[in-house]
Order: C-alpha cells, then sequence, then structure tokens
C-alpha cells in the first residue's frame, strides 16, 4: 500500500510538472527556479511517510527536490540521477509508465532510500524528465514489521534481485544485496508458482546460510 500510494503521489506531481512543463513552452524551468521546488514541498508536506519527492531533467539531472532549495548534493554540486536504475528503465523504454529502484543512498544524510518514478513526456512523447518519490528503508520496513513471526524474519526483494528491506532491520551490508541467483528468483521468472521453500545461501557463514524460508512473488 506504501507503494502504491508513492505511485499515486508520482502520478498526481506528474500532472502538476507537466502543466508546468506546457507553461513553459515545453521545457521544465532551470534548477536556478524555485517553482518546481515549491510545488513538491507542498506536496511532500501533505504526505506523511515520504521522504522526498524529486523531478530530474532528460539527462538525469536533478532540477528541484522537496527538501532544498537549490536541489544540491551534500558537496554543494549537482545531483546525477542517470544512472540510477528507476531513471534508466524508464528513459530506456518509451511506453514504461512506472519504475521502482533498487535501494540507493541518498544524498543528505547517507541513509537507503528506494524511489517510485514516473516519466513526464512532451508532446511528441519524447522523455521530457522524471518524477520520482523517495521512501526510506527501514521506515518503510517497520510498515510491514507486524507481519514479522515472533523469533523469524521477512525480507523484500526488487524484481531485479537486490534486497529491499527486511525485518528486523537490516545492516547496512545486506540492504541491496543481490540475490538475482537465487534458485527461487530464477523459477518465478520462468512461469512461477505461487511460493517455493528454499534453503539459505550456499557459502554464506552467516545464520541465513541456515534458514529454510518460504518465498512468493508480489503483483
Amino acid at each position: 500500500q506504501s507503494v502504491q500510494a508513492a505511485d499515486t503521489l508520482a502520478h498526481v506531481v506528474g500532472d502538476e510538472v507537466e502543466a508546468v512543463l506546457i507553461a513553459n513552452g515545453g521545457a521544465l524551468p532551470g534548477d536556478d527556479s524555485p517553482l518546481l521546488h515549491r510545488l513538491l514541498r507542498a506536496r511532500k508536506d501533505a504526505s506523511p511517510g515520504v521522504a522526498m519527492i524529486s523531478v530530474a531533467d532528460p539527462s538525469g539531472r536533478v532540477l528541484a527536490f522537496s527538501h532544498a532549495h537549490p536541489a544540491q548534493g551534500a558537496d554543494g554540486g549537482p545531483i546525477d540521477v542517470s544512472k540510477a536504475a528507476f531513471f534508466k528503465a524508464l528513459r530506456d523504454d518509451p511506453v514504461r509508465s512506472l519504475s521502482i529502484g533498487t535501494p540507493l543512498r541518498n544524498h543528505v544524510d547517507g541513509g537507503w532510500r528506494f524511489h517510485v518514478a514516473r516519466p513526464l513526456r512532451g508532446a511528441g512523447g519524447q522523455l521530457a524528465g522524471v518524477v520520482f518519490v523517495g521512501l526510506d528503508v527501514d521506515a518503510f520496513a517497520r510498515v510491514y514489521s507486524g507481519l514479522a513471526i515472533s523469533g523469524k524474519s521477512f525480507r523484500v526483494f526488487h524484481e531485479a534481485g537486490a534486497m529491499m528491506f527486511r525485518w528486523p532491520p537490516a545492516t547496512d551490508d545486506q540492504v541491496g544485496e543481490d540475490y538475482s541467483k537465487s534458485a527461487s528468483l530464477q523459477v518465478f521468472r520462468s512461469g512461477a508458482p505461487s511460493a517455493v521453500f528454499e534453503r539459505g545461501q550456499r557459502g554464506r557463514n552467516d545464520a541465513s546460510a541456515r534458514e529454510l524460508r518460504i518465498v512468493a512473488p508480489v503483483a
């Protein structure tokens, strides 16, 4: 539900930014304009549970975000999301309307965050920018902590295989860990059953190597 809420928010903000796009002759305002920041800040303040909202141009440069103006990284320089999975998915697929990214370090406090993104399209269908909503991994995991069974844990994975979050909370080295070669993920990609059982990863020395897991896909 939190992802659906973030998607709805990205859709609403996208419509508002596209109105700005049209009024601005088909181009987004530059990163020196406070217009987008004010719009994003108002939506962020009305959306509990959302860490941030940002707009990037077609090259991946962040033009505005909700928590400060101008949009700058911790070093005071520009923020580039062109290599982020959520951005590349929308840039490379002209018919895709939604992308959920893998966890990334945020540019403010170094915490883990993932993003729900929607494209901004020009009159000819070309990519004019991307609106993306950030959700903090730990906060998102707490929302689902009620699903945990005493003494057990649960994890949620990205379709690409990266671990998104877990409960109890993941350590820094666990967030984003690559499970793309997991036997279960391969089964689901090939036309999945509703659930499979698996043992922990071979070659690991921690407790997860001895776990028996129930793994199921999420639509």
